[in-house]
């Protein structure tokens, strides 16, 4: 037996040096081995110890957060949110006031939703912007660190955070002139975007900002409605990723090497103003643009109009200039079809034998 099945037993140091079994071993060791025990499994000393361990007890501290951060997760839907506001707000109402001015109506008014709204809109910068409140009560401006300096925040009469502007002479309603400040990450935030973005027929994250800001200006609005935008299941439903198809193989003309203006493409841009005199007027024109296929060299021919007749006299001063080309590509314009064909009937007109008869016979 080695020390550590010693100390497995639960023996130290100091008992080892006097413990007689760890000396000399177990009695029945110097006896006969007929008189040995049969299993020699069992303890024989009456000062084994159970194995002690130690219990760790483990605690898990979670933060509950505040009360708005629980009362605003608890709904999915902006318009539940006032709805439910305005049923605890007149309950509270109700606390106070003897049965016969007690409010009874099971119909909720819209000056009511109006009145929840701001005071949601009011816990909401108490929480976020309880700073810039205090600042702005005690001194009338913000710090200079504060997000909400450029914006030149104000309190108005009813306690809610607004932008300054400088819209304080115009026509508009105090809302529009006066927006109120939410913060951009939120969950009131959050539900006022999405139920925009359902008024407005899933309407783009422009159009969303835009409309809000007649009523709220949220910080990062522009992140918030796109955000809001990307997570909409009709949205992305509605968006499918297009097929992209694969390219089929370039023609010879493209990648063979070939003379400059061989193989040509034509195409008319415009239009561009041009004077043909001092004190004239400007008038319109079109420029032809002569594109090679394989070296992708450029040639540009002014032209006074999208006639048939303004294209031939171009594409000759083009062949003037680049020489013959074997082919040349079109889309099919009507001036490009027109002078298609006037080549088609002089090339016939050439090849005729009555054509070469009156060549010879002059």
């Amino acid at each position: 037996m080695n020390p550590a099945d010693q100390l497995s037993r639960g023996l130290n140091a100091e008992q080892i040096v006097t413990d007689q079994t760890w000396w000399t071993g177990p009695p029945w060791l110097a006896q006969d081995s007929e008189q040995w025990p049969n299993s020699i499994d069992q303890p024989c000393e009456e000062n084994v110890h159970e194995e002690e361990r130690k219990k760790v007890v483990s605690v898990v501290v979670e933060n509950e957060g505040t009360f708005n951060d629980w009362y605003f997760g608890h709904f999915k839907c902006y318009f539940k949110l006032l709805r439910v506001t305005v049923l605890c707000r007149r309950y509270l109402y109700n606390l106070g006031k003897p049965a016969e001015e007690r409010i009874k109506t099971t119909r909720i008014k819209l000056s009511e939703l109006i009145d929840a709204e701001k005071q949601l809109v009011r816990l909401v910068q108490k929480e976020v912007f309880s700073s810039e409140l205090k600042d702005l009560r005690k001194s009338g401006f913000v710090q200079r660190s504060s997000r909400l300096r450029w914006l030149v925040p104000m309190v108005r009469e009813d306690g809610i955070l607004c932008i300054g502007g400088r819209l304080e002479h115009s026509d508009l309603s105090t809302e529009s002139k006066h927006p109120m400040i939410i913060p951009g990450k939120h969950q009131f935030s959050n539900l006022l975007a999405e139920i925009y973005h359902i008024r407005l027929l899933h309407a783009g994250p422009q159009l969303m900002l835009s409309s809000m800001r007649l009523k709220f200006w949220p910080l990062s609005g522009r992140d918030l409605c796109r955000r809001i935008t990307h997570q909409c299941l009709t949205c992305f439903r509605m968006k499918p990723k297009l097929q992209q198809q694969f390219m089929g193989q370039l023609p010879s003309p493209r990648i063979q090497a070939s003379r400059a203006f061989t193989h040509t493409g034509v195409d008319y841009f415009g239009p561009v103003y041009i004077r043909q005199g001092y004190r004239k007027a400007p008038i319109k024109a079109y420029v032809a643009v002569f594109v090679c296929f394989s070296t992708k060299a450029v040639h540009l021919e002014l032209v006074s109009d999208l006639s048939t007749a303004k294209f031939v006299q171009a594409l000759r001063r083009f062949i003037g200039r680049r020489g013959k080309c074997a082919t040349l590509y079109s889309d099919n314009g009507t001036n490009f079809v027109g002078a298609r064909n006037q080549l088609k009937e002089l090339l016939k007109t050439l090849r005729s034998r009555d054509h070469h008869h009156q060549i010879l016979c002059i």
